[in-house]
């Protein structure tokens, strides 16, 4: 490929890039002549889109009215994740990514002009084009992670090898720092750790040393009882040179009830889930315990006071339930030392306006910023915003965009929805009876992104009873709950965004 389009070696991962794609997209004999494409989709493959690597191509600009209204670029490959199209642009030393790209696939480059590459570096791209500067002395970071590295700034010949001009290498960022990834899974994991007892015993040795090795045995003793009733294995003798897999004991220390009077000691030696049965007639709840009870040993807890950190709070004489994580936020406000912080009336305030220009410009920002728990915060506070806080929505989604590479301010703006926290901890998720139905909401800042010029969208559904019927209706801004998820508002309309999304206060 490289060959064909008289392009130097400095270009092989572009061509090995584009070489995966088109194997990608073609047929093999092992999947009955379909490609790997269209057996993952389910659906065939579109080759209209597939052009000659290496081909000189045209894409539109719109530089001023006295301006060329085309730049000459050549086509390098396909971008991943978005549709357009990857050129190098010979005069200005750009990778840029475009969808309004002219192919001319009758010709290729002259041999005498064979072109190479020196230094580049593709970050993420907005919008239906992208493009990235080079400067060797300065080389321009773009916030995210890229598909590809930058090379040593240095002078590269034709005489010269390769490997002298080759990038040491580096290492990718965790999966949890790429755009378009499973953040809510994310969240979930660091709210897992947030709740992980460090006091809990690691090993049996370690159980029995502690003052309390005598509940920890009633643990085990009751697993145990468990395992032999379910008859959950066979005795049998080893099989001769075969290794036996080995077991261990974990142990969990969970938080009790009221009626408990204390935590509640637990000690697993195969996993077990606890269960959440939910259903309007109670007698189907009733026949489905008693269906498990006839299969498995299970115990029956009663009510659901807390499930999966999320305590469970009922009120019956007022026929309302509040769904409330006070717990979990005191837990992470003490793991991020915001216990003592001073409280603050909004998730985000009006006075910072982030954007990747804040993000570390030098080694030594970025070594400074190393050494601070970035992800895990987002992370910790995203579960709560997945759970039971809608109002901290617009302020998770602008922390999150810079997980990759946050710089000192976008720090501040997490400590700052902390603090937040810290005045909030005991809001809960109502759910009532409404008279209303359903309703929705929803709201658009308009370009109010300042790396890209997008509009952030969002919109709010709110179900008080039972739907039957959907209302559409035109309301002013100043009745509009799905403000708060798009731009960062006074305290008094911010409040009145809280109260219309059913979140209150309630005392535990």
């Amino acid at each position: 490929m490289l060959s064909q389009a008289n392009m130097g070696k400095s270009f092989w991962a572009e061509a090995v890039s584009t070489a995966c794609y088109l194997v990608n997209r073609s047929p093999h004999s092992a999947l009955n002549f379909k490609s790997p494409q269209e057996v993952w989709y389910g659906k065939p493959v579109d080759y209209s889109t597939l052009k000659v690597f290496g081909c000189p191509t045209f894409i539109h600009v719109n530089d001023g009215k006295l301006e060329p209204r085309a730049k000459k670029c050549i086509f390098i490959g396909y971008d991943f994740g978005f549709k357009g199209y990857r050129v190098w642009c010979t005069q200005s030393r750009r990778v840029i990514t475009s969808r309004d790209v002219v192919f001319d696939e009758t010709c290729m480059i002259a041999p005498e002009k064979e072109i190479s590459i020196c230094n580049y570096y593709v970050g993420t791209h907005h919008d239906t084009e992208e493009d990235v500067e080079l400067d060797d002395e300065h080389p321009h970071h773009e916030d995210g992670p890229s598909p590809r590295r930058p090379r040593e700034a240095t002078p590269q010949t034709q005489k010269k090898s390769i490997a002298e001009e080759r990038a040491k290498r580096q290492i990718k960022p965790p999966s949890r720092y790429i755009e378009g990834c499973d953040y809510v899974q994310y969240a979930l994991t660091v709210a897992s750790q947030v709740e992980t007892n460090n006091d809990d015993p690691c090993s049996f040795k370690e159980a029995m040393s502690q003052s309390d090795a005598g509940k920890w045995l009633i643990a085990m003793k009751q697993e145990m009882e468990s395992l032999s009733k379910n008859n959950t294995w066979e005795l049998c003798c080893a099989p001769k040179g075969k290794r036996i897999v080995g077991c261990k004991w974990v142990y969990k220390k969970k938080e009790g009830t009221p009626e408990s009077g204390g935590p509640i000691y637990k000690a697993r030696v195969v996993a077990k889930d606890d269960m959440l049965v939910a259903c309007k007639n109670m007698i189907e709840v009733n026949n489905l315990k008693r269906l498990l009870s006839s299969e498995f040993d299970m115990k029956d807890l009663g009510e659901a006071k807390k499930i999966l950190g999320i305590e469970i709070i009922r009120d019956r004489s007022a026929d309302v339930l509040y769904l409330s994580q006070r717990r979990y936020i005191e837990k992470v406000l003490e793991r991020f030392s915001m216990m003592h912080a001073k409280p603050v009336s909004t998730p985000l305030g009006s006075h910072f306006k982030l954007s990747k220009e804040l993000c570390p410009q030098s080694k030594e920002e970025e070594k400074d910023m190393a050494h601070i728990p970035y992800t895990s915060a987002v992370g910790s506070v995203m579960y709560s915003m997945v759970c039971s806080r809608p109002d901290i929505a617009h302020a998770v989604s602008m922390v999150s965009r810079y997980m990759s590479r946050p710089g000192k301010v976008h720090w501040e703006v997490v400590k700052w929805l902390l603090r937040y926290f810290k005045g909030t901890s005991n809001v809960c998720l109502e759910f009532g009876r409404d008279a209303n139905g359903l309703i929705g909401c929803c709201d658009l800042d308009y370009g109010g992104g300042l790396d890209d010029r997008k509009s952030t969208s969002g919109y709010v559904f709110t179900l008080g009873g039972t739907a039957k019927e959907l209302l559409l209706k035109k309301i002013g801004t100043e009745e509009n709950p799905a403000d708060m998820l798009t731009k960062s508002l006074p305290t008094t309309k911010f409040t009145l965004c809280v109260d219309l999304v059913g979140l209150s206060l309630c005392s535990m």
